[in-house]
């Protein structure tokens, strides 16, 4: 069997469209059609029941979903042991939202350089949505996020808590509702605690969905917004930029998404990294 007819079905099984696998998968809509149809004259069953509410898996479809995901997990991980330097013992690849490799990253690398040398690693970022994907998808062997999905066959792992503070760059007024304020989107657990902290607050002039973005934001044009204490703190010591702190806080968990079954050495070893980074980081 092609692994991209695999592939093919878990995205449609993901997103419950042929036409949305397509688009994620950067190939056309036809040509899914096509890796589909093949795919079930091979497995001899119709996987899918198709209408105009989308794609849902049928009865086959179910049962193939597990063996499809075991299938690209194993070809994945063969194609990256035999792509490994000579002298490197394992290999580990690990997927986090964007906001949360800030900091965190750079210690993260420095620490599997100087522990495990010998471990091929490769670090990919992206929306929480993509690394639950690729996490399924069996393409990363850990996953870093703020909200993780729940799912059979997955653990979850407290990793670090971050505290959402409101951050002032400049001299003007700080806080939801004044003109310079710039609306972070740190996902909908925020969102509800920022409607409820801010109830009267009208709409922002400025929304941005990376947190990255809205720092650099405040810091060129001057504002406030919210944002991880763990990431600000070289500003605050360099005087840059400065915490509301009478303004209401929020608190976000960090957590590890890995397969509960996936407990090789290299793995093991990524996780001992984060965990020990992240109590030095909350350490100070």
């Amino acid at each position: 069997m092609d692994i991209s007819h695999a592939r093919t079905f878990l995205s449609i099984a993901e997103t419950g469209s042929f036409l949305a696998a397509a688009a994620r998968l950067n190939i056309t809509q036809s040509t899914v059609s096509a890796r589909i149809r093949s795919l079930e004259l091979e497995v001899g069953q119709s996987l899918f029941d198709r209408g105009r509410a989308g794609a849902r898996l049928t009865a086959a479809g179910r049962r193939f979903l597990a063996y499809a995901a075991n299938m690209t997990r194993l070809w994945e991980q063969a194609r990256q042991e035999l792509a490994l330097p000579q002298n490197a013992r394992g290999a580990v690849a690990v997927a986090g939202q964007i906001s949360l490799w800030d900091r965190l990253l750079p210690a993260f690398l420095a620490w599997m350089r100087d522990t495990a040398p010998d471990i091929a690693l490769r670090i990919e970022v992206g929306s929480a949505q993509e690394v639950m994907y690729r996490l399924a998808q069996g393409l990363v062997g850990v996953g870093i996020l703020y909200t993780p999905q729940t799912r059979p066959g997955f653990s979850v792992e407290h990793l670090f808590d971050d505290e959402l503070v409101l951050a002032r760059a400049g001299t003007g007024e700080a806080g939801p509702g004044k003109p310079s304020y710039v609306f972070v989107d740190w996902g909908p657990d925020f969102l509800a605690a920022h409607g409820e902290a801010w109830p009267d607050s009208p709409a922002p002039s400025v929304a941005v969905e990376i947190g990255a973005l809205g720092l650099q934001c405040v810091l060129d044009r001057g504002g406030s917004g919210y944002f991880p204490r763990r990431i600000i703190e070289p500003l605050i010591a360099a005087g840059r930029i400065a915490v509301e702190e009478t303004a209401p806080s929020f608190r976000r968990a960090a957590w590890i998404v890995r397969d509960a079954e996936a407990n090789d050495d290299a793995i093991g070893t990524a996780l001992d990294g984060l965990r020990a980074v992240a109590r030095a980081q909350a350490a100070g």
